[in-house]
Formats: C-alpha cells, sequence, structure tokens
C-alpha cells in the first residue's frame, strides 16, 4: 500500500511540471490557437490530476483537504460563483463562457481542484522542483520573446497578448524572490538571480505595458513597509530602504530613457487626453460602474460584460472594436459580473491567504513579505487587465502553497472510507464526463472554425459549419459569427445562385437561434442583417435591425449599425434619420457626424459634405480619420481629400504613418501619380524612425509601386506591397 501511495504523488507532480508548461504550447491548427489550446491543455491535465488524486484519498487520508480558512473560502466563492452564474443574464454563457476566452464558471472550477489537489498533495521538496521548473520555463518565454520580436513592435512570445505576457514575467520575477529567500542562497546564485531579474525587467519593458510598471513599483513599496515595520534589523531596515529607494528611481529613469523617442513612450503616458487606450479603459470602467447598479447584488453574470455595454457602453468607442466583453478591471469585472457577493467572495480569499501567510504559517518573516508583495502585484495589475489562464494558474499555485505550508493551523478533514470512495467514483465520473464534453469538444470546435475558416470549398464549408455548430458544447456563438463572416465573401464571388442561397439558409438559422439565447448580444443582429443583404432579403434585414433598435433604444451602436444598413440599402434619407437620432441621445459626441458624412457622400451632395465636415474638430478629424477618408472616397471628392489634408492645422499629429498609407492608396485609386509619389515619399521618411529599412529596400519598393501605377495594377495589389512594409 506504502509503495501505491508514492506512485500516485509523483504522477500528480508530474501532472503539475506539464501544466507548469502551459506558457509555451499551443495548436495553430484550431481557431485562436495560442489561447483556447492552453485553456483546454491545462484544464485537461487539471481533471487527470483530480482522478489520480480521487483514488490517492481513497488509499491514505493524509491526502484529504486540508481544514483552513483558505480551503472554505476557496469553497464558498465556488459555491457563490456557481449561484450569480446560473442565475445570471446568460447562465450558459456565464457558466461555460464562449471560445475565445473559455474563463466560465468552470474554469474556476479547475483552479479550485488544482488548489486542493497540489495542496494537499505537495510537500516542501516538490513545491521546489516546481519552483525550479517554473523559472526555466519563464526564461524561456522571455528569451522566445525577445528573439522573435517584430521590430517596433511590442513583444508577446508564447502568450498571445502582450499585457498578459507582463503579468506573467511579473510573476516569473517574484518567483525569483521566493526563490532566493525559500532556500539558501550562495552568493552565484544571488549574482545569477540578479542578472535574471534585470533581464526579466527589460523583457517588462519591452512589452509595454504601463499596469506592469504601476503594480511592480506599488509591490516594491509595499515591500519596503512592510520589512520596515517587521524586520528587528536596524541596520537592514537602513539598506533595504535606500535599496528600494534606488531600485525606484533607477527603474524610472531606465523607463524614462529606454522610452524616449522610442514606441515604448506610451509606458509613461496615463493621460486619458493624451493617451487614447486610457479614455478606453475610462468609458469601460463607467459601463461596469453602471451594469453594477443595476445588479449590485448577484451581478449579470461572468462573460456578459458585453450585454452591459450594449446598455451603458460608450458611443465613442464603437469605432474601436466590434465587441466589447471586457471592463479591464478586476473589481469592476467582478462587481459587474457577479455582483457584490461574488467580489466579497474573491476578494476573502486573498485577505485570508495573506492572514494565513502571517499568522499560520513557520514561514520566515521576508518569505512572507514576498508572498504578501505578489498577492498585491496581482491586484493592482488587475486594476488594469483581466485574469488570462497563464497567470491565474500561477497565482493559484502559490494560493495552494501557502495552504500547503500552514499545517499547524490545517489538519485533514475526516472522512469514512465509504464516503471516500462513494465521492471518489463521484469525481472520476466528474472528470471524464467534463473531460470530454468540455475539454475534447471544444478542442473539436476549434478545430472545425479554423478549417471552415480555411476553407475554398463553399460545400465543405457548409458542411463543417453545421457539424462544427451541431456538436459544439460551447463556442456556438461563436461558430455562427465565423460562418457569417464569410457572407461578403460568398455573395460577392464566382458562386452559383443555388450555392449562395445554400450558404445563407444554413448560416443565418445559426445565428438567429443564438441571437434569440442572447438578446443582448449586440454584434449578433448586426451580423444578421447584413447576411439578409447580401442574400438579397432587404426587408427582413430592415426588420432585424428594427427589432433590436427597439428592444434596445439606449445601445451605442443600435442607430448606427441600423444607419450604415440603410446607407447600404440605399436608403441615405432614413439612414440619416437613424444617425440624428444617435446625435439626439448623443449630443457630445462627433461621431454621429461622421457618419452622415457617409450619407452625404453617397447622395453626392458636395455642400451638405463639407458642411458637416466644418462642424467636425480637428481633434476628432484626427481620431475618425479611417472613417472620414472613406466618406470622401464615396462622395467622390478625392481632389478635395488632398486639399483636406493639407489644410489640417497639426500635420505632424495627423499625418502619421497610417495616414499616408490612405493618402498613397486615394491616390492610387484615381491614379494619380504626383499626389501617390509625394504621399509614398513622406511615408518612407515617417517609418525611418519606426523600423529598419535599408535604401536599398526602399528603392526596391519604390520602383515595384511606380510600375504598379504605370501599368494600372489593381489597387487591392499595390496595396498588398505597400503592407509588406507597414506597420
Amino acid at each position: 500500500m506504502e509503495s501505491k501511495t508514492r506512485i500516485l504523488p509523483n504522477v500528480i507532480f508530474m501532472m503539475a511540471v506539464l501544466i507548469a508548461f502551459t506558457p509555451v504550447v499551443f495548436d495553430n491548427q484550431i481557431f485562436l490557437g495560442v489561447s483556447v489550446f492552453k485553456t483546454l491543455y491545462f484544464q485537461v491535465l487539471v481533471l487527470i490530476s483530480f482522478a489520480l488524486w480521487s483514488i490517492l484519498c481513497v488509499q491514505s487520508s493524509k491526502y484529504l483537504p486540508k481544514k483552513s480558512l483558505l480551503s472554505y473560502s476557496v469553497i464558498a466563492f465556488l459555491v457563490i460563483l456557481f449561484i450569480v452564474d446560473f442565475f445570471s443574464v446568460n447562465p450558459e454563457l456565464s457558466l461555460l463562457s464562449n471560445l475565445e476566452r473559455l474563463d466560465g464558471f468552470l474554469l474556476y472550477l479547475h483552479l479550485g481542484i488544482l488548489f486542493f489537489v497540489w495542496g494537499a498533495v505537495f510537500d516542501t521538496s516538490k513545491w521546489k522542483k516546481l519552483l525550479i521548473i517554473s523559472l526555466l520555463v519563464g526564461f524561456s518565454v522571455a528569451f522566445f520573446g525577445l528573439y522573435n520580436q517584430i521590430p517596433n513592435k511590442r513583444i508577446v512570445s508564447t502568450i498571445g497578448n502582450s499585457a498578459y505576457l507582463s503579468f506573467y514575467v511579473l510573476c516569473v520575477i517574484y518567483l525569483i524572490f521566493f526563490a532566493l529567500v525559500f532556500s539558501k542562497s550562495t552568493k552565484s546564485k544571488t549574482i545569477i538571480a540578479l542578472c535574471f531579474l534585470v533581464f526579466l525587467f527589460f523583457i517588462l519593458l519591452k512589452t509595454g505595458t504601463r499596469s506592469a510598471i504601476v503594480s511592480f513599483s506599488a509591490s516594491v513599496v509595499v515591500f519596503e513597509g512592510l520589512f520596515i515595520r517587521k524586520s528587528e534589523n536596524k541596520k537592514q531596515k537602513k539598506w533595504v530602504l535606500v535599496s528600494g529607494i534606488t531600485t525606484l528611481i533607477i527603474a524610472y529613469v531606465l523607463t524614462k530613457k529606454i522610452t524616449q523617442n522610442s514606441f515604448l513612450s506610451r509606458i509613461l503616458n496615463f493621460s486619458p487626453d493624451n493617451d487614447y487606450t486610457s479614455q478606453v479603459r475610462l468609458d469601460l470602467w463607467t459601463a461596469a460602474w453602471e451594469g453594477f447598479k443595476d445588479h449590485p447584488l448577484m451581478g449579470w453574470g461572468q462573460g456578459n460584460f458585453n450585454a452591459i455595454f450594449n446598455h451603458h457602453g460608450s458611443l465613442e468607442l464603437i469605432s474601436t472594436e466590434e465587441f466589447f466583453d471586457k471592463s479591464h478591471n478586476i473589481f469592476l469585472e467582478l462587481l459587474s459580473g457577479t455582483g457584490v457577493l461574488g467580489t466579497l467572495a474573491y476578494v476573502m480569499i486573498f485577505a485570508v491567504a495573506v492572514f494565513q501567510v502571517w499568522k499560520k504559517t513557520q514561514l520566515l518573516t521576508i518569505q512572507k513579505i514576498v508572498l504578501t508583495c505578489f498577492f498585491v502585484n496581482y491586484w493592482v495589475f488587475h486594476f488594469f487587465n483581466f485574469d488570462t489562464v497563464t497567470g491565474v494558474t500561477i497565482v493559484f499555485a502559490v494560493l495552494a502553497f501557502v495552504n500547503s505550508v500552514s499545517m499547524p493551523a490545517a489538519n485533514n478533514i475526516y472522512l469514512p472510507t465509504s464516503l471516500k470512495v462513494s465521492l471518489a467514483s463521484i469525481f472520476i465520473v466528474f472528470a471524464v464526463f467534463v473531460g470530454y464534453q468540455y475539454n475534447f469538444k471544444t478542442y473539436n470546435t476549434a478545430k472545425g472554425v479554423a478549417d471552415m475558416l480555411k476553407s475554398d470549398d463553399i460545400y465543405k464549408t457548409i458542411n463543417l459549419g453545421k457539424a462544427t455548430y451541431d456538436n459544439a458544447l460551447i463556442g456556438k456563438t461563436d461558430v455562427a459569427l465565423a460562418i457569417l463572416a464569410l457572407r461578403e465573401q460568398v455573395a460577392t464571388t464566382n458562386l452559383t445562385k443555388e450555392q449562395k442561397q445554400l450558404f445563407f439558409e444554413t448560416a443565418i438559422p445559426m445565428a438567429v437561434s443564438e441571437y434569440k439565447k442572447n438578446p443582448h448580444f449586440a454584434g449578433l443582429p448586426t451580423y444578421i442583417a447584413d447576411s439578409y443583404k447580401f442574400k438579397g432579403d432587404t426587408t427582413q434585414a430592415i426588420l432585424v435591425m428594427e427589432d433590436f433598435c427597439a428592444k434596445h433604444p439606449n445601445s451605442p451602436t443600435s442607430w448606427i449599425d441600423f444607419g450604415l444598413l440603410l446607407l447600404d440599402l440605399g436608403k441615405n434619407k432614413e439612414a440619416i434619420a437613424a444617425f440624428e437620432k444617435t446625435a439626439k441621445d448623443n449630443p457630445k459626441s462627433m461621431i454621429p457626424q461622421v457618419y452622415k458624412l457617409y450619407a452625404y457622400g453617397k447622395m453626392k451632395d458636395t455642400l451638405l459634405f463639407l458642411n458637416t465636415i466644418s462642424n467636425i474638430t480637428w481633434k476628432d478629424r484626427v481620431l475618425y480619420q479611417d472613417q472620414i477618408t472613406k466618406a470622401f472616397i464615396q462622395s467622390n471628392q478625392v481632389p478635395l481629400y488632398f486639399q483636406y489634408i493639407k489644410s489640417c492645422p497639426n500635420k505632424a499629429e495627423f499625418l502619421n504613418t497610417n495616414s499616408y498609407l490612405q493618402w498613397a492608396y486615394l491616390a492610387l485609386s484615381v491614379g494619380n501619380a504626383i499626389e501617390y509619389r509625394y504621399a509614398w515619399h513622406q511615408y518612407v521618411e515617417n517609418i525611418k524612425l519606426k523600423r529598419k529599412l535599408s535604401n536599398i529596400e526602399k528603392m526596391q519598393l519604390d520602383e515595384t509601386i511606380s510600375q504598379a501605377i504605370e501599368n494600372q495594377l489593381e489597387v487591392p495589389k499595390a496595396l498588398e506591397i505597400i503592407d509588406k512594409f507597414g506597420e
């Protein structure tokens, strides 16, 4: 029996080692393979560990969960989370999430399982080994990201997003700190650790993530305060105080120096007036707070921020992204999604963890301080962001470690053998069921979407889309949107009438079915109406948008989307009325005016077009220059556009790299070689500061484009050549 109880803990530890490699795994053969595969990979390994642990608990009671405040806090959070998600505005989305995020209740259930399994099974030696392996993986991720960084782009590595990478790097930095204080550190180990810390801080800067700098600085300040208060050695207090202040000064100077005249200058720019993403954050936070006030006790349910945005979102954001499903603030995400109940339950986990670190463990003071600062870093960083599986896995692993080392105050629970056997059987069945229904099926869904989007055969696309939709447990909406994304391609390509009809008759009912289940999702009716338009059923297209606008009159997207649809259908006056409805509800916004340009352009009404332009401030013209450019094209006023650009009072702000590409595009579209030459020359000069482009490359590209103009090469082909050298 003793030998058997040695085997299972070792196998569970091997599962933990594999989980430590989550940041580096991905599958390019599936839809969103960088993020989706990580979550599915993590969850499968957790379920295997759960099944093995269930057997282990039957063999030996010492592996049962520990009785501690932290254990009870995690259980309470999961119970409350299940309740608020079950009674949310869209329980399916809250419990299971969607294909892109995979962060619903089931993800937190897996994290809770990890907490109990690792906390009960691992001893100090296994924690040390897992720590070392995690550090090696972290260094690999950092080196890979640096090696594969695209010039003048924020580093992403294998994580999939620079912000996600920055938090992961912060976690690795704290793991290094903890490794130094968790074991005997020799002089050589300390020097190596410091070298890696410098390297990781450099990577942190390369991510260009401001919240990472803020959270790191905040945790250093907390470290200073705790050490000065808790340490009894006066010399150490002085040394830590001086070194901490020095660290912050050096970090600031380095940040200022490195970010000067660089794309990383955004790190030190937090003002909403000077940085658009900061304003986006504030608008999203406002919407989340208003959503919380609607349902303060239990919230709207996880994953339903799109519904909140549909009620309280800012009109100014509709031109930046197609969908908004996150508030980018952990507190507001919790408050709006889970209400006061869920928020307090989650915060309580960390409050209890800090209490348990200081009161229920035998750790050294410096170890307690590092763990406390790790949690501070988590909360400060996520004040501006949201959880992802790579980061939150480390967080729950640290919580499991805290519970594991709280031995004096955390005794194992007692369960009769018969009950242990029954529970083990249930847990194993649960692991197999969830592994197949949730993880295996979700992988097939992601694979089906990827295959569908890559297919050139319309019949194969239709069959793949239908089969993927029918077999999906989660992600049905994602499948419907993915297949409808092909609507214009299908309608405008050389397909038979029967093929087009078959596509729309297969795809539209999927989206309609999802819209009925989730009537708050603003993107669905727009896709459906647009599909009816391409199908040729204009009456049904208008009815869909009329219904959505009637149900959601305050939606920031409803009347704008309806107006754009009416424009496409040639109903210009009705479109203007829709835009004016939005203008009436949002008197301070320039967006309705920008979209009215589309209508006046289509109506070829130059006078109204120019009068409307004059009412838009230059600040808003810079902000919405893409839309205004399209309006100029629609109005067939390309020569006026050249004058319009040259009249800009602040060309350094307006004429950025993207603007010159637009200018070149317009010149190509009307065959104006002189204007094209000027725009292209300015574009090349502009990108000199942003990427290394040899003179030979510039000459070759310039010659290629010149030939394109002379030979009247199609504009899309010429643009394709330009884009190779774009940002």
